[in-house]
C-alpha cells in the first residue's frame, strides 16, 4: 500500500490552497500555462490554449475561462508563505497538472490537480471503489491533522460515465477526490474549494473531458 499512502499524502498537502491562493491573489498574476520543460511535459502531457491532453491515458481536459493551468510560479509563491503543495513522485506516481480558478472579483479560489498511479503491482485494486476504500484505510493509519473529516467511497454519474469519488474536509478547504481507472493505472482527480459552484463547475468539466475508451 506504500503508493496509496504516497497518494494520501498528497491529497492532504491540498488542505490550505483555497485560503492560500486567496492571500496571494493580488500580488502576483496567474501564470497561463506551464513552460515546457515543467513536469506536464515530463509527464507525458501537452497543453494547447486551455485543454490539456494526455495520449497514453486517452485524457483531454479543458478549463473554462477564468481557470488557469498552474506554472512553477504558482507553487513557488506558495512556498514563499511557507505551504509546500509538492508531490514525492517516483516511478509510479506523477503529476499530471495543476489547475486554479482566481479572479481579482473573486474573494475565494479553488485548485485542481491531477494525479496518475501505476497500480500493476496491487491486484486487489479491480475499480475506482477498491482505490479509495485503500485510501481511507490509509488515513486510518495515518497521522492527520486533528480537523481532518473524511466521508464514505462514494459513486456518481457524470456526463454518461460513473465516477468513484471521496469527500475530505478540513477548516481551511473542501476536497473532493474522483479516481478513475484506466487499464492499470489510477487517475487521481482533486478539486479543494470553498464555494459549491466550483465543485459544480467541476464535475461540469469532467463531463466535457476526453476519457476515451476508458
Amino acid at each position: 500500500m506504500r503508493s496509496i499512502i504516497l497518494i494520501s499524502a498528497a491529497i492532504l498537502a491540498f488542505a490550505p490552497f483555497a485560503a492560500a491562493q486567496s492571500k496571494q491573489r493580488t500580488k502576483r498574476k496567474p501564470t497561463p500555462t506551464p513552460e515546457v520543460e515543467d513536469m506536464v511535459v515530463k509527464n507525458g502531457g501537452s497543453i494547447d490554449g486551455k485543454t490539456y491532453s494526455n495520449a497514453a491515458l486517452h485524457l483531454a481536459f479543458t478549463l473554462p475561462n477564468d481557470w488557469y493551468f498552474a506554472g512553477r510560479d504558482f507553487e513557488a509563491a506558495l512556498r514563499k508563505q511557507g505551504i509546500d503543495l509538492s508531490v514525492s513522485e517516483n516511478e509510479r506516481t506523477k503529476v499530471l497538472f495543476t489547475a486554479f480558478r482566481s479572479t481579482p472579483e473573486s474573494k475565494t479560489s479553488a485548485v485542481i490537480r491531477f494525479v496518475t498511479e501505476d497500480i500493476a503491482d496491487q491486484p486487489q485494486i479491480r475499480d475506482a471503489v477498491d482505490y479509495l476504500d485503500a485510501v481511507r484505510n490509509a488515513y486510518r493509519t495515518m497521522r492527520v491533522p486533528v480537523d481532518l473529516k473524511y466521508g464514505e467511497t462514494d459513486a456518481e454519474a457524470i456526463g454518461g460515465r460513473q465516477f468513484a469519488f471521496l469527500d475530505i474536509e478540513t477548516r481551511s478547504a473542501k476536497k473532493r477526490m474522483y479516481v478513475r481507472l484506466y487499464k492499470r493505472s489510477a487517475v487521481i482527480m482533486v478539486i479543494s474549494y470553498r464555494e459549491a459552484e466550483d465543485l459544480a463547475r467541476f464535475r461540469r468539466m469532467l463531463e466535457d473531458a476526453d476519457f476515451g475508451t476508458q
